[in-house]
């Protein structure tokens, strides 16, 4: 993976992510909130559709590719916590846009590369391809300070990713969905998603109140793969105010990723 780990210039994504990377492919009329389906609403289209299913065809193809691709679509949290990772570290390595609000990632082309049809999705060079945002975050930081190099702070960082994805992520992604993309009335979101929310924040914020990162004294691969979700809880409708630490780590965060492969390799 040295490939994969050479600072280079990496692609600026989007400062918004809506979707988590467990959404079953469809068009956007047919996501659900949980076990509420928002209405059919007519979506603008996408700028040069023509010119981005070109790049994806492209990026797509296997005669094409020379290094590692990562697709996805920085309005999705898991895509964006990808991205950042990319940022953070400079990797040497393509973005391709798949519009996942389009059913890009449903189309044959897409589902021949990934039959998960899920974003965001890793392409590595000799051709394996990885899906699940955070085993992405785990191969494209391996070698880093920010993969685990112990057994022990291997199993700490691994109870957070698992947790991230089966008790954080779900209710924060859907309400994100519901309240800020499809803009449903309060009355019509499933009612648990708000308390489940609540319990996941207020479990982050506990641990954070003696912890400047999630897990182990520095940033890791646990930090990234909260921070998709977790740095936009307003988008929810929960209140940065009522979760302090949490509102804190964002911006410590943040702060870091600011400093980019410099900062990374100052680590190591």
């Amino acid at each position: 993976m040295a490939t994969l780990n050479t600072p280079t210039a990496a692609p600026t994504p989007s400062d918004h992510g809506f979707l988590c990377d467990e959404v079953a492919p469809a068009p956007t009329t047919s996501f659900l909130c949980d076990d509420v389906a928002p209405d059919p609403q007519p979506l603008p289209l996408k700028p040069a559709m023509a010119e981005a299913a070109k790049r994806q065809q492209d990026c797509t193809s296997p005669e094409t590719v020379e290094r590692a691709v990562v697709y996805g679509d920085t309005r999705s949290g898991n895509c964006f916590k990808v991205a950042k990772l990319i940022d953070y570290l400079g990797l040497d390595l393509e973005w391709c846009d798949v519009d996942l609000f389009e059913g890009e990632n449903a189309e044959p082309g897409f589902l021949a590369l990934n039959p998960f049809g899920k974003l965001p999705a890793l392409r590595l060079p000799e051709g394996q391809v990885i899906a699940e945002s955070n085993a992405i975050l785990h191969e494209l930081a391996r070698g880093t300070d920010l993969e685990p190099r112990t057994d022990a702070a291997r199993a700490e960082i691994y109870q957070w990713l698992f947790w991230e994805a089966s008790a954080f992520t779900p209710p924060l992604a859907q309400r994100r969905w519901c309240v800020s993309f499809v803009f449903k009335a309060q009355e019509d979101i499933d009612p648990k998603l708000l308390p489940k929310g609540n319990i996941a924040l207020a479990r982050l914020d506990d641990h954070l109140q003696s912890h400047d990162y999630v897990a182990g004294d520095r940033l890791s691969i646990a930090d990234f793969a909260l921070f998709g979700y977790g740095h936009a809880i307003e988008d929810g409708g929960w209140d940065r105010k009522n979760f302090p630490a949490v509102a804190a780590w964002v911006d410590r965060v943040n702060a870091d990723i600011a400093h980019g492969p410099a900062f990374a390799q100052a680590a190591e």
